[in-house]
């Protein structure tokens, strides 16, 4: 009679179990809400990213700092350049990106701020005015890249590059900046991407 009202002490086996199970509801249930808000997170950085570059890019327009006069490309006089982000140094476009996360480029015959476009590691559309341009305004090329996954947010997928340019529009006839997205060994051509992109869907949600 004198242990009936001993206090329980511990736990049984059935309780641990129950424990353990309700933690592991709880993880499956909070883990997929975590990475989607660290996807959410990320790809913040890149539009944000993204713009600024942009910025850098028009300032060189508005500045008069590149000369195009001599530039042509196909049936058009193109004065493009542009900086390209990647996942990594294997994770660009197909063609003539490799070996480096952050490309600064220009078109082949175009001069920004009195340096020409170079072949230059990992890429023949190297130019050196345009990387001096986005140092300038103090972006940090080391700290770019792509590391979100390809996964899809809220109904949009991911990118293994962005692009941001000032390029010629084949649908307007005119040039323009235009951000956009694709995945590894695809075409980075502004032509090849006529329609909007993972990114750009991005961007016109978070401007609606």
């Amino acid at each position: 009679m004198q242990n009936k009202n001993r206090s329980r002490k511990g736990y049984t086996l059935v309780e641990l179990l129950i424990v353990i199970a309700i933690i592991g509801v709880m993880i499956a249930i909070c883990v997929p809400i975590f990475r989607s808000r660290l996807e959410k997170s990320r790809r913040a950085v890149y539009l944000a990213n993204a713009r600024a570059i942009r910025a850098v890019l028009a300032n060189i327009v508005n500045t008069d700092k590149f000369n195009y006069r001599d530039a042509k490309h196909g049936n058009n006089k193109e004065i493009g350049f542009w900086v390209l982000v990647t996942r990594g140094p294997s994770s660009g476009p197909s063609g003539d990106y490799s070996g480096r996360t952050v490309y600064c480029c220009a078109e082949t015959d175009v001069i920004i701020d009195g340096k020409p476009t170079k072949t230059a590691k990992g890429t023949r559309f190297h130019n050196q005015g345009v990387e001096d341009a986005m140092k300038a305004a103090g972006l940090n090329l080391d700290t770019l890249s792509v590391k979100a996954s390809n996964t899809t947010v809220n109904g949009i997928g991911g990118w293994d590059w962005y692009l941001v340019e000032y390029g010629w529009n084949d649908v307007a006839k005119e040039y323009d900046f235009r951000i956009y997205s694709g995945s590894k060994k695809e075409s980075a051509s502004w032509s090849k991407h006529p329609n909007p992109t993972n990114i750009e869907l991005y961007l016109n949600r978070q401007n609606s």
